[in-house]
């Protein structure tokens, strides 16, 4: 099976020989969004509180956040009227097994593990899931990132930007199913959540500020510019496609925001010409950039076998192919030195 993965390079920059720009991540697409949730005023959040994970409840038509201080909140869609328990240890994601159930799971960050917890009583219920088997980091770098999709508990390891994938059984039982590689090599995924109706899985970067939406197996649809700073969570309220909707972004700044009007579409994995690959999605990377010399090329790898890189100008026209062998997801890496097919610069 042959990938292709498409660059595009402004022809100006390239004769000049000052360097090239790969094609950036899409612009956020919402508006400057709502501060909701307000640290230490009253009928919101309790002072000090630093917002760690956040996920939407449509049954209980509630948001739930965490706080890496051992809390556990409740809230109404604009933050207000906030019931909030005390947990205790490094909350850094909280998911729901059943998103009209009363219990979440809440991701703790050391030692790296999932706990069960029952928002009618506002307690834990005693269940708990080692998962440091497979996904220990070092300090304060551990789990950093919970959903569930497909009935599989997705964690995200910020030491490594790796997501791990579990199935949570009796008995405190865990099996691990599988590990997708962080999409461009990242560390510091804070961030996860997963839409039902489209099958798409999100996932922030924060430190290079990258939101992604992927297929439950890390193939990569698309990636915006995550607006904010300090990014630790993310919720999507609802979905569907086409449409649009509201999501949540949490800030261990002490910010808690929503923004409205995010677009859900169908997700894809199929390029441009029937290939698959990344096509229009443009989650390919250039490093460093600007370069003078040579730059290397960097993107998941969508299936195993043959990538093919093509570089084009502003115009759309071809400047040159590369070829490069990738295991299925793993990151796709290419060298150009800035000349076309025929050796020109």
């Amino acid at each position: 099976m042959r990938a292709t993965c498409h660059l595009l390079l402004p022809l100006s920059l390239l004769v000049a020989g000052s360097g090239a720009t790969a094609q950036a991540a899409t612009p956020w697409p919402t508006g400057p969004g709502t501060e909701i949730g307000l640290v230490g005023t009253p009928d919101h959040l309790p002072p000090l509180y630093q917002p760690s994970g956040v996920v939407w409840h449509p049954g209980r038509a509630r948001l739930l956040v965490v706080d890496d201080g051992g809390l556990v909140s409740e809230m109404t869609a604009a933050g207000d009227s906030v019931v909030t328990w005390t947990v205790g240890g490094d909350l850094e994601g909280i998911a729901l097994p059943d998103r009209f159930g009363d219990i979440a799971y809440l991701g703790l960050e050391s030692p790296d593990s999932v706990l069960e917890f029952d928002l009618s009583t506002g307690a834990l219920t005693g269940n708990s899931w080692d998962l440091t088997p497979w996904m220990t980091g070092p300090f304060n770098r551990g789990l950093e990132a919970l959903t569930v999709a497909n009935g599989l508990v997705y964690a995200g390891l910020q030491a490594t930007g790796e997501i791990f994938v579990f199935e949570l059984l009796a008995g405190d039982s865990v099996v691990h199913h599988s590990t997708i590689p962080s999409p461009l090599g990242f560390d510091d995924v804070a961030g996860l959540d997963f839409d039902s109706q489209t099958s798409t899985l999100f996932a922030l970067y924060d430190t290079e500020n990258l939101l992604f939406e992927m297929s439950v197996n890390g193939f990569v649809y698309r990636d915006y510019v995550a607006i904010g700073n300090d990014q630790e969570g993310f919720a999507l309220v609802g979905g569907g496609a086409p449409g649009v909707t509201a999501v949540y972004i949490a800030e261990d700044s002490s910010e808690l925001w929503r923004y409205e009007g995010y677009p859900i579409t169908w997700a894809t994995d199929v390029g441009p010409g029937g290939d698959r690959g990344l096509g229009p999605i443009a989650s390919a990377r250039a490093y460093p950039n600007p370069f003078r010399e040579r730059v290397q090329l960097r993107a998941p790898a969508p299936a195993a076998g043959a990538v093919r890189w093509t570089v084009h100008d502003a115009t759309g026209r071809t400047l040159r192919r590369l070829d490069a062998p990738s295991a299925a997801g793993a990151v796709s890496a290419a060298t150009w030195n800035g000349r076309d097919d025929r050796g020109q610069p």
